[in-house]
This record gives structure tokens, sequence and C-alpha cells, in this order.
């Protein structure tokens, strides 16, 4: 294990080396130092009270007990070996001293030890268990400066946009479980992810550090704007995060699995997924020379943040898209806005959902979507119970009976890929199919099977920010002689291309766009 983490952090301390200003070294150096005098006094007074101890043994007439002989000697040579390598450590040049100091405050920030239960199932996990990340302030300076850097560098680098935008789409993550990922943030001791220990809201916190001298950015302006406490009460997202930023750019890390909550089980395995073709395609990003330059934590942790820009860019632009559509204006107040929502049939959290982003493009200090959802979350839940209590008391006036509001194509703009196949499956159990949606993984090109006597429907569900090319096409009907389904069709809440019209025109592929998509919604 510990070979494990010096190898991880070997690149990062070599490189931080050589920017840690002289007076910083030799205070690293005089903390390193006392350290290992305090282990060296420990180790000599342990050794004397050994040494005491066996002189006494020795001078007893009768017979000398070998238990307590034995355990004397064992904690002599205990204590030996700790002022030997206290003595090795002193010895050290300057050079080595820093690095180990730095790489112990790495460990003590970053490591994240998963306890394993001595339960009978080997599969279950305690979770991770005393999670600390104690921010030391110029370690801070130092990641902030490193993460900033890179995303500047990716922000000029056009292909790299393009595969962020797209990869959003197709992985499906959801952003507001980014953020914990690129926002460095201090833990509580104990911290458990089981409800051994739930900390105070208060205990997770991030302040930007003061007289930070750094290059403009994106990122720059979110730190800015979170400069303060940030609080954070979803303590499972908080643990996957923990985890993907250990895991770094490692293949190993540890997945927290708990018997008792299989749902909780499924989505954590499902976010993973997620995860692993989010650091797959970093690496390949790498191989494939289009990111040049460094392999290193911090560049991984400005991609994550490229995803979560480009995809709060796209949620914006989807919100006020649904204002232009339905004839809404953006200068609108919240509550005003939040009525216009309602009236035009949007549920709660779509509600909820477009409120955060049209307040996040108006607020110009760029504020965390965890943090303005907090916010925003009972004013919202207040307005729109008013209206409801007042459509209440004007039914019960009336007499009339308010008609239930099915799906629009807003709604479904703003849902996440899994939302869509899931919205898709509902699509076709209410035209008189039997559907499900398959398994996530291995699903052979098909996300959901629909059955209706003798027809068996094979549909690829794409929910796209561009149009649908051939890759859709090919897919389901690979996939189509897998469930033996006699039918394939292709369903997006965009438009197909021109290629990808011609091949399922061969393939007999049934296509439904945007449009058909109305149609439809219009027909529940």
């Amino acid at each position: 294990m510990m070979k494990m983490m010096k190898k991880e952090f070997e690149p990062h301390i070599e490189e931080l080396f050589k920017e840690i200003p002289d007076e910083q070294k030799k205070l690293y150096v005089k903390k390193y130092n006392s350290q290992n005098i305090v282990a060296l006094l420990i180790g000599a007074f342990v050794l004397t009270i050994c040494l005491t101890g066996f002189i006494v043994l020795m001078c007893i007439d009768e017979e000398v007990p070998i238990l307590e002989l034995f355990l004397v000697i064992f904690m002599a040579i205990c204590a030996g070996g700790i002022m030997l390598i206290s003595i090795m450590a002193l010895k050290s040049s300057a050079e080595i001293k820093v690095k180990r100091y730095i790489e112990g405050l790495e460990k003590r920030k970053t490591t994240a030890v998963a306890g394993r239960s001595e339960q009978n199932n080997p599969n279950f996990n305690k979770g991770l268990v005393g999670l600390e990340t104690q921010i030391n302030t110029n370690s801070l300076k130092h990641e902030i400066v490193c993460i900033n850097k890179d995303i500047i560098s990716f922000l000029n680098n056009e292909a790299l946009i393009t595969i962020s935008k797209n990869l959003m789409q197709e992985i499906s993550l959801p952003i507001n479980f980014l953020e914990y990922i690129f926002i460095p943030l201090s833990t509580p001791r104990n911290f458990s992810t089981l409800g051994t220990y739930r900390a105070p809201e208060s205990s997770y916190s991030f302040v930007y550090p003061q007289g930070l001298e750094v290059e403009p950015s994106p990122y720059i302006e979110i730190l800015q704007g979170c400069n303060g406490n940030i609080k954070l009460v979803n303590e499972t997202s908080l643990l996957f995060a923990a985890i993907i930023r250990k895991a770094g750019l490692s293949e190993q890390y540890d997945i927290p699995y708990n018997t008792a909550d299989p749902h909780g089980c499924a989505q954590i395995k499902e976010i993973f997924i997620k995860f692993d073709k989010t650091r797959g395609t970093f690496n390949a990003l790498y191989r494939q020379d289009i990111i040049k330059g460094e392999k290193t934590i911090y560049a991984y942790y400005a991609f994550v943040f490229l995803l979560y820009y480009f995809e709060k860019i796209r949620l914006v632009n989807l919100s006020k898209k649904i204002l232009r559509e339905n004839n809404i204006s953006e200068n609108l107040e919240l509550q005003d806005l939040i009525k216009e929502f309602y009236s035009i049939g949007l549920d709660d959290e779509t509600i909820k959902i477009v409120a955060v982003y049209i307040e996040s493009d108006r607020r110009s200090n760029k504020p965390l979507i965890n943090i303005l959802s907090q916010e925003m979350a009972s004013q919202v839940n207040s307005i729109i119970s008013e209206i409801r209590d007042k459509e209440h008391i004007e039914r019960l006036l009336t007499g009339t009976i308010r008609k239930k509001v099915g799906y629009n194509i807003a709604q479904i703009d703003l849902m996440s890929g899994v939302d869509f196949e899931n919205f898709v499956a509902e699509l076709f159990r209410r035209l008189g199919y039997q559907s499900e949606v398959t398994k996530s993984s291995g699903d052979q090109g098909v996300d959901v099977i629909a059955k209706k006597g003798t027809q068996t429907l094979a549909i690829q569900a794409k929910h796209y920010n561009q149009a649908v090319g051939n890759h859709a096409i090919m897919e389901v009907v690979g996939g189509a002689k897998f469930y033996n389904a006699n039918l394939c069709y292709v369903v997006t809440n965009n438009y197909f291309t021109k290629s990808a019209k011609e091949l399922a025109a061969t393939n007999n592929v049934i296509l439904w766009d945007r449009d058909k998509l109305i149609e439809k919604l219009n027909e529940i």
C-alpha cells in the first residue's frame, strides 16, 4: 500500500519541489526534523523502560518469566527500529526531507481508506472510513494554480472541447456530482459513509486562499465566487468524489457496497461505470496526443472541470430555449418565471432545474449548482405551493377538475440519457406495448425492448444535442439479432443526419426524430 501511494504521488512531488520557495523548503525541513526528533525521543524513552524492565527481570531470584521477558525484548527491538529510522531520516538530504514531508501531506489530504468488514459476505464494504482532507494553504494554492494552468490550455484545444461536449451527452454524468471532484474540500475527521458518524453541514468547507495571483479563467471565477464556506449535505456524492480523487489515473479503487441497500448499490455501480468511461477517455486523449504535455492528477481534475463547464453552458442554453419557445421573457422576476413555467405544464423538478440554470446565468459570481440548488429549493417550493393553493381554491369555487399534464419536449430536453431511456420505455407502454429498459452494461446496442403480440421492438434511445449519425442505426441493427427483435427503432429528441436516414431506409429501421416525438407526446 505504501509503495503504491509513493508511486502515485512521486510525479507530483517532483514537480512541486521545483516550485517551492526556499523559505517554505526550510519550514518543511524544520517540521520534518521535529517529527523525527519526537519519534527518536519516544523510541529512546521506550528503550530505556525496556532495558530497566530487562534488568529487573534478570535480577529476580526465582525463575525468569519467559512471556514477560519476550515482550520486553520485542518492545526494545521495536523502539530500536524507530530510533534507527528516525536517525536515518534526520541524516537525509534537505530535498528528500521536503519530498517526504509533502508526501505525508498528500496522503493525509487525499487517502481514503476502505475498511473491509469481517462478516461472512466478502462483498460487503464498510465504505471509506476516516476520510480526512486537511487542506494546507500552500498545497491548496499549488493545486489551484496547476489545475487552472491546465484548464486554460484545454480551453484553447478545439478538438478537446468538442470531445468533452459529446462525452457528457454519451455518459450523462450528473453535473452536480462533478463539482465535488474539482472543488478542493475539507472534511471532518472520522467521516463515515454509512451513517456511523455524520458531520454537521459546516464541516464540509472550501476557502479560496487570499493573495493567490493566477491567470483568470472560468475555474478561478467559480472558486472566487465560493470564497467562504461551502456547505455540502450530500454524503454519498462526497463519498464518490473522494474515491475518484483518490483513484485519479490508477486502475485500482474500492467501490463501497452495502448489502442492506441494493437500490443504492445499483446507483453506485452506475456512477462508477460512467466514471470509468470518463477516466478511460482522458487516458485515450493522451495516447492519441490530443492532450499534450505531462499527464498528472491535476490535468484529470481540469478535464472533469471541462466536462462540467460545457455541460453547464448546454443546460443554461436549453433553459433559455424553453423561454424562447414559450415566449417567456428572460427579464421576469424569479417568482413570475416560476409561474410561467408552471402554466406551460412543467413538473416541479423541471421547474427547479430550469430556474436554477436561469438564475446561475444571471449571477456574476458563477455559483456552484449544488449551492444554488440548495439556496433556491425552498423558495421555488414555496412559490409552487402558493400557486397550487390558489388553483385548489379556484377549482372548489368553480367545480372544475384540472386536467393532468403529461410530458412536453422542454422536459425531455432537460433529461439525462438514463432518464430519456426510461421515458422512451414509458412512452411505448402508453402506446400499448410491454416495454422495459435493458441493462446499462452489455445492452448490445439496444436501450429498450417493447413487445405487442408477435412484434418485438429493439429501440435505441439517443438523447443528443446534435443530429444523430450512422452509429445509432448500426448499433440497433446489430442488437436486434441478440434480442430476436423483428423491428428496429431509433428515438431521439433531436434529428438525424442525411446519411443516417439513408442507412435506416436500407436496413428497415424506423426513425422517430424530434417532430415525431412531439406528435407521439400529443397522442398520450
